[in-house]
């Protein structure tokens, strides 16, 4: 009786043995899978050109840059029409509105492991970072190292100053902020031009983008933002990722699908 009593309780061992083994290996199946399926929706979907032409492959991190818009006492008007007491710095809505629309496109396939730090969150792309910022008073403050996206003219955007002051620049705000001078073009002063310029900078092996996307008018701005953010993998395939381009655009309506291109070109 005690030899078939030790005869089930061996049997017993192997069989809990055996089924850690399979639960060890199992986790280690699944695990590769993830790897290698993490990692073949990274080549397939196009990811790896993504953070070359944004020029973040090696910081993993975007700053876009809104306008500040400093609203002085009694110049708000509420809902009811009439002058209000607010005073203060504020961003434009449209402009806040299509910056979250970079931030998903980064993190698309799991937004919800955006904030994690673990291993898995990096295999779905999630360790990317992307911000959007209210311009700064000076140009100190504008990040040194990652590439940026700037919004809006110098008059209320710093980083586009900074952009502009850029010896490969070819764009910038002339006759107080009324006009855009493009290198070899006509002036331009139709509110319904929006512009995108990509400059691409190495300096002491530090290689990022500065992007610049302005019109003379709201309608301009946000509409080559729209562009950019919708279009980018086209723009891809015009120019190599090291290229610097600028490309002019008119959005006749508020319908931002709505476009045509005036023109575009390598920076040479």
């Amino acid at each position: 009786m005690l030899g078939f009593v030790s005869q089930i309780n061996n049997s017993n061992n192997i069989n809990m043995v055996d089924g850690i083994i399979s639960s060890v290996i199992g986790t280690f199946i699944y695990t590769l899978l993830i790897i290698v399926i993490g990692w073949g929706v990274y080549y397939i979907t196009g990811r790896r050109k993504l953070l070359k032409f944004w020029g973040i492959s090696d910081t993993k991190r975007l700053v876009i840059y809104l306008s500040n818009i400093n609203v002085v006492k009694g110049g708000s008007r509420g809902l009811d029409n009439t002058y209000k007491t607010y005073s203060g710095l504020t961003v434009l809505y449209n402009e806040q509105n299509v910056a979250s629309k970079f931030k998903e496109k980064f993190n698309y396939l799991v937004p919800s492991l955006s904030d994690s730090p673990s291993f898995l969150s990096k295999i779905f792309f999630a360790d990317i970072q992307v911000g959007s910022k209210i311009s700064p008073s000076i140009v100190s403050e504008v990040e040194s190292v990652s590439s940026i996206i700037s919004f809006g003219s110098p008059a209320y955007n710093i980083a586009s100053s900074m952009i502009e002051s850029c010896e490969n620049s070819s764009v910038k705000f002339i006759e107080d902020m009324t006009c855009i001078q493009i290198k070899n073009v006509p002036n331009i002063k139709d509110p319904t031009n929006g512009f995108i310029q990509k400059l691409v900078i190495n300096n002491d092996n530090n290689h990022r983008c500065l992007f610049y996307v302005a019109g003379l008018a709201e309608q301009g701005t946000i509409g080559a933002a729209h562009y950019l953010v919708d279009n980018w993998n086209v723009l891809q395939k015009k120019y190599k990722d090291n290229e610097s381009f600028i490309i002019l655009l008119r959005f006749p309506t508020s319908d931002y699908k709505n476009y045509t291109i005036d023109f575009e070109r390598k920076i040479e």
